[in-house]
Order: structure tokens, then sequence, then C-alpha cells
């Protein structure tokens, strides 16, 4: 009898970590095989050759799933070749505002409620922007703002919110006079 070779599973990822959903695709540079059984650590298997997956995390915390490929012969051999691909959790963007009322300009606090998020970037609607986590903004004039937060988190995973703001300066009574300017003689 005759021995065969061994077959040798090997395999590259791209990309082999990311923000979801990252979407696995798989190059096989196995040696010596003609089947290929894939485990993607999800529940989900596949016999293609270079298969594609797509890998999710709805946690707040970095989900790992271990891939394992082995590669067969027609005689039995196997050789199994794993790597983990590192999921980081999406960032949740979220704020409230609370505008009281007052004089010109207003004063807007914004309450971040974000979930998940490292940095921020604040895009008020009137051309001015923050990297405050809770920002305080000086609104000059009354009317609509579409005010944006855009936050990130691990591996550079992003969510943005874009509220539409109501800025309402009150209206004071003005102060009116005219004079009389007609003159009064006196006799004497």
């Amino acid at each position: 009898k005759g021995f065969e070779i061994k077959p040798t599973a090997d395999f590259t990822l791209t990309p082999i970590n990311g923000c979801p959903t990252l979407s696995g695709n798989f190059t096989n540079t196995s040696l010596n095989a003609t089947s290929y059984n894939w485990d993607f650590g999800n529940g989900n298997t596949s016999l293609q050759i270079n298969p594609s997956e797509i890998f999710t995390n709805t946690l707040t915390t970095n989900k790992l799933y271990t891939v394992s490929l082995t590669a067969n012969t027609a005689a039995g051999c196997t050789d199994t070749k794993t790597t983990t691909v590192t999921v980081f959790p999406k960032p949740t963007a979220s704020f409230t505002l609370n505008a009281p009322a007052g004089c010109s300009p207003v004063a807007a606090t914004f309450t971040n409620n974000s979930i998940g998020a490292n940095s921020y970037v604040w895009n008020f609607g009137d051309g001015t922007t923050s990297v405050l986590t809770n920002p305080v903004h000086l609104f000059p004039d009354t009317g609509w703002f579409n005010v944006q937060l855009v936050v990130s988190g691990l591996g550079g995973c992003t969510d943005t919110v874009n509220q539409l703001v109501f800025v309402d300066l009150p209206q004071f009574p003005q102060a009116s006079f005219t004079a009389d300017t007609s003159t009064c003689s006196l006799s004497v």
C-alpha cells in the first residue's frame, strides 16, 4: 500500500477584526487537500473552498469567534487550522438637551447618554462643534438646529444620532417712548 501526503490546512481572513456587522472573506491556502470543512464558531459551517461569513456583536465588550478549517484528503487524512475573529462592540449614540428660557444667547446643556463610546464629536447645526462629553452650547438665535453627535468606541466603531432641536429666545417687551417737544411759556 502507498502512503498519501498529509494535507496542510491554512487560510487567511480579511479582515481579522472589525466592527459589527463584520463580513469576513476567507482565502483557502491549504495544500494537498481535496475537500474542506469550515466551522465559523457562530453555529454556521461551510464546505466551500473560499467562503465568506458575517460576524455580529450585540455585547458591550469584544466578541471572539474561533474559526477552524479542516482540510481533508480522499484517503481520510486531515489537518486543522484555527484562528480567532474579534468583533468590537458597536457604540450607541444618544443625547438629551436642556435649553432653559433666558436671554440671548441661550445656554443649552447637552447630556450625553451614549453607551460604549469613548470619544465624541458634536455638530450644533450652526457651524460650531465640540469634542466634550457633555457640552454647554450658546445658541445666538431662535430657530431650528440639526444637532449631530458622532461617537466612537472600541476598535474605532462609530454611531451617529441627529436631533432637530428648536431654540426659542424669549420675547421681552421693548421699552419705547416719545418726547413731547412742545414748549411751555411762563408769564410773570
